[in-house]
């Protein structure tokens, strides 16, 4: 807080004055001192002061416990009421102080008191009103001013830093009390002096610095007897346990080598199993080729080479007309069918042929990739002796084309067959 401005009037031995704390001379000491004759008004000031600030003054605390009363008008006060203050003769008296709060705010305090405008009929007096108090200042929106003890008295705490009892004690000192406050406890002075000091913060920092030292030395404590239980190895333990690891890491390495090994015959076995089932395919393939070998388009061939043998037997034996022409019928016939079956049986070998020349194809690769495998392999015998099969249809088919072609002559030597059977018949 720093005071700006007081201004009294009529109270006690002062008429009239103002002191402006902010005036060159004032405002540029740290320290001056307030003289004069006895009852010139000295105390009067700090009086002034604190009536403004607390509507209390100290003058009248040292009468507390006075149970003299004073007559006024047609009543009685008593002798520590605080306005007496008033100037004696005078109606009305007040004292004005402007400060400048804690906050940075400009406050302007007042306390004022007057007598009444009528006199008593009895005494002719006029009797003291109810004193005024009043705390105003600006804000944004204008004057803000409050008029009831009630919120003047935490104003006046706040934008001061404190109240009535530790300002007499530390800033306003009157007469005497100065060793009322050395005479105080040790914990109403640390009050005091924190608030004027603004050192409150500092004990907040010491009990906090406090706290934590207390718990980093529980902490430390508590580390130091952990520590004190461990016991260190011996040498040969020490030695010991090298050694143990170093055997564990040659096993992890073995072990690590262990399973490349495995994961690559995995990777082998996952190829072999591949091959295993193409060689399965290739075989039932093989099964189906024998199987149309076999077939009745097959037999068919054989039975009409056999009838054609028949008919080059007919034609030998032309003396029998009869049997020669029954033989011719049959032949036209068989020829009919032998046509049939004769295209029937192109188509077929044909898809034989391109079947057999993918399977040929197929085995060639199998073989490959088996010889290719070498050791590993598992049944490479077989798969030979597969492929020597598969050779051998491939032989058959090609008789089979020979086959065809043989049939082919007959069939184009059928038409001077009939021609000579017709002509003996004649």
């Amino acid at each position: 807080m720093k005071l700006r401005k007081l201004t009294i009037h009529n109270l006690a031995s002062i008429g009239d004055a103002e002191i402006d704390f902010l005036s060159p001379e004032l405002d540029k000491s740290e320290v001056f001192l307030i003289s004069g004759e006895t009852g010139s008004g000295k105390s009067t000031i700090l009086d002034a002061i604190c009536l403004a600030l607390y509507a209390e003054m100290p003058r009248m605390a040292t009468a507390a416990n006075n149970r003299n009363k004073i007559p006024d008008a047609d009543s009685e006060v008593k002798s520590n009421d605080v306005r007496l203050i008033l100037r004696g003769g005078t109606l009305e008296g007040f004292c004005r102080l402007e400060f400048e709060g804690n906050d940075g705010i400009v406050y302007t305090a007042e306390w004022k008191v007057r007598r009444a405008s009528r006199k008593r009929a009895a005494t002719n007096e006029r009797r003291l009103q109810r004193p005024e108090w009043s705390l105003s200042f600006l804000t944004p929106d204008g004057i803000m001013t409050y008029t009831k003890d009630a919120e003047i008295q935490p104003m006046i705490r706040e934008c001061v830093g404190l109240d009535y009892e530790q300002f007499c004690r530390t800033t306003m000192l009157a007469q005497g009390e100065f060793t009322k406050f050395l005479n105080s406890n040790d914990e109403e002075k640390a009050a005091i002096l924190e608030k004027i000091t603004g050192t409150r913060r500092f004990s907040k920092i010491g009990a906090m610095i406090f706290r934590t030292t207390a718990e980093k030395l529980s902490e430390y404590e508590e580390a130091n007897s952990k520590l004190r239980d461990l016991q260190l190895l011996p040498e040969e333990e020490v030695k010991r346990l090298g050694e143990e690891l170093t055997v564990i890491n040659g096993e992890i390495s073995s072990l690590n080598k262990e399973k490349e090994e495995v994961s690559a015959s995995l990777t082998w076995t996952v190829q072999n199993e591949d091959y295993s089932k193409r060689l399965e395919n290739t075989i039932a393939e093989l099964g189906k080729a024998v199987a149309l070998r076999e077939s009745d388009n097959i037999v068919a061939a054989k039975t009409l080479l056999a009838k054609l043998r028949a008919v080059d037997s007919v034609r030998q034996s032309v003396d029998d007309n009869l049997r020669a022409a029954k033989g011719m019928e049959e032949c036209r016939v068989t020829a009919e069918n032998i046509g049939v079956d004769y295209a029937r049986l192109v188509v077929d070998s044909r898809r034989c042929g391109d079947y057999l020349s993918d399977l040929e194809r197929e085995i060639g690769e199998c073989e490959s990739a088996v010889a290719a495998e070498g050791s590993r392999t598992i049944d490479y015998a077989n798969s030979v002796e597969i492929v020597s099969g598969v050779r051998e249809l491939i032989s058959s088919q090609r008789e089979l084309s020979s086959s065809q072609t043989a049939l082919a002559s007959l069939y184009e030597i059928l038409p001077e067959l009939e021609k000579r059977v017709a002509a003996r018949q004649t």
